[in-house]
């Protein structure tokens, strides 16, 4: 959002536009003044909580003329192939101060914006808001970059596309024997793996006849292990089938197992 205002004749002179500041950096407060020898000015911020900044814009000042458009390099960093739940991370170097505006092609929401006070470099991390950030099977990730000197109104964009792949989900093993035994108010839950896990990658849910949770709890215990028992509350009796989710680390993939009730 580009800072504008307006000078206004009320005697029924044309309006007179005004643009303050550059186009690349989101304003956060802006508000009109009237300074001690009565002349008018706006005063703004576009403190973007990484390099924010304090501006001044005086009735009557020369417009400064339009600073040369910095050159903008963008590269990726570490490998190619990213885990289901990391950020992208770019790095970005410019050959003179500039501000620079990243954002994931069709993700409007998945944005980095950033300044540099002199030439060199950063990093751009797009992090995954809605989801993974590449493709199940990789394919093409675009980022649209734009950029431009500090307080330019003049902005250079470009897209850049990068060839990905997501790394495999490491999922905890998948659970062997397993058998949901219905006890009193009570269904027991007991299963075994082909090695021993950590407890924490599993989640227990009962579901009823439409397949809709009514009852669930976590696996209780700390260290790792090869057998596994969980209680679920069913006062109701509406549980008909148990489901184990398997649930790695940086990954929203699971993997599930149900069975049906007994008893």
């Amino acid at each position: 959002m580009l800072p504008r205002g307006a000078l206004l004749d009320f005697a029924g002179g044309q309006r007179e536009p005004l643009a303050f500041g550059g186009s690349l950096r989101n304003v956060d407060s802006l508000t009109p003044l009237t300074l001690a020898d009565g002349s008018r000015a706006v005063a703004w911020t576009d403190n973007n909580g990484k390099l924010g900044r304090v501006h001044l814009g005086h009735e009557g000042s020369p417009d400064r003329p339009e600073p040369a458009a910095p050159r903008l390099q963008v590269s990726m960093t570490g490998s190619r192939t990213i885990r289901g739940e990391s950020p992208l991370v770019l790095r970005a170097t410019c050959d003179a101060a500039c501000d620079i505006y990243a954002q994931l092609a069709d993700h409007e929401e998945v944005v980095d914006e950033l300044s540099l006070p002199a030439a060199g470099s950063r990093r751009i991390v797009l992090p995954p808001l809605l989801g993974p950030i590449v493709p199940r099977r990789g394919g093409p990730v675009r980022v649209l970059l734009r950029s431009s000197a500090p307080g330019g109104h003049t902005v250079t964009a470009r897209t850049l596309t990068l060839h990905l792949r997501r790394a495999k989900a490491v999922l905890p093993s998948p659970p062997l024997g397993l058998t949901a035994v219905r006890d009193g108010d009570e269904i027991v839950v007991r299963w075994r793996t082909a090695k021993p896990e950590s407890p924490h990658g599993y989640s227990v849910l009962g579901l009823d006849a439409d397949g809709e949770p009514v009852t669930g709890g976590d696996v209780p215990g700390k260290a790792k292990r090869a057998s596994f028992v969980v209680g679920l509350a069913d006062g109701r009796r509406q549980a008909e089938e148990a489901t184990v989710l398997g649930a790695g680390e940086e990954t929203s993939e699971t993997a599930r197992t149900t069975v049906p009730v007994q008893g």
